[in-house]
C-alpha cells in the first residue's frame, strides 16, 4: 500500500466532533447506543428529505421518492459507521435549510430565511458536505422561480454569502485534504 508522504486531511467539523465526544461520555463502550444515535440522525435525514419532496413533487411521486431515498444503499455507510455520521448531520440539516428556504419563498414565511441560514450554518459545522445542500437554493432560484432576475438574485444572496464566508474561513484555516488519490 503506497500513499503520498505529503498527504494531509484536516477538516472543520466541530458539531460532529462534539457529538462524538458526547457519545463517548454518555455511552462509553456501548456501541449499540452509538448506532441508535446515528439512527436518530438518519430519521431526521429522511424527514428533511420528505419536507423538500412535499414542496417539490406531486404527492404520489413524493412518497415514492421518499421510499427510494430511505432505502438507498448509499446511505448504509453513514447510517451504520459512527465515524461517518457527520454526513447524516450535515445533509439532514442542509435539507432542513432547503425546506425553510422553499417555504420562505413560496409562502412568504418570514421565519424561513433566518431558519434556513441557521440550518445551513449547523450543516456546515457538521461537515463540508453541508455546502452541497446550498447548491439546491441556487438551482431552485435559477430553475424553479419565475420572479424577476433581481428578486431571484436577492433571494439567493444570503445563502451565497454564507457559502463564500464558509469557503474563505475553510481556506484560511487550512482545512481540507491534500495529496490524496481518493
Amino acid at each position: 500500500w503506497f500513499g503520498d508522504l505529503d498527504f494531509k486531511a484536516h477538516f472543520f467539523r466541530p458539531l460532529s466532533c462534539a457529538l462524538m465526544a458526547l457519545d463517548h461520555k454518555l455511552f462509553g463502550h456501548f456501541a449499540l447506543a452509538y448506532n441508535a444515535h446515528s439512527a436518530l440522525w438518519y430519521m431526521l435525514l429522511a424527514l428533511s428529505a420528505m419536507l423538500v419532496f412535499r414542496r417539490t413533487l406531486p404527492p404520489a411521486v413524493g412518497v415514492l421518492a421518499l421510499l427510494l431515498f430511505a432505502v438507498d444503499e448509499s446511505h448504509v455507510l453513514p447510517a451504520v459507521w459512527w465515524a461517518n455520521r457527520h454526513s447524516l448531520i450535515a445533509v439532514s440539516m442542509g435539507l432542513l435549510g432547503v425546506a425553510a428556504h422553499l417555504r420562505w419563498r413560496e409562502d412568504n414565511w418570514r421565519a424561513g430565511l433566518p431558519l434556513s441560514l441557521l440550518a445551513f450554518t449547523v450543516a456546515l459545522s457538521a461537515a463540508e458536505m453541508g455546502l452541497c445542500t446550498l447548491a439546491y437554493v441556487l438551482a431552485y432560484e435559477v430553475f424553479g422561480r419565475r420572479d424577476s432576475i433581481q428578486q431571484r438574485i436577492l433571494s439567493v444572496l444570503p445563502a451565497a454569502m454564507l457559502s463564500i464566508i464558509y469557503l474563505l474561513f475553510y481556506r484560511a484555516g487550512g482545512y481540507g485534504a491534500q495529496f490524496s488519490d481518493i
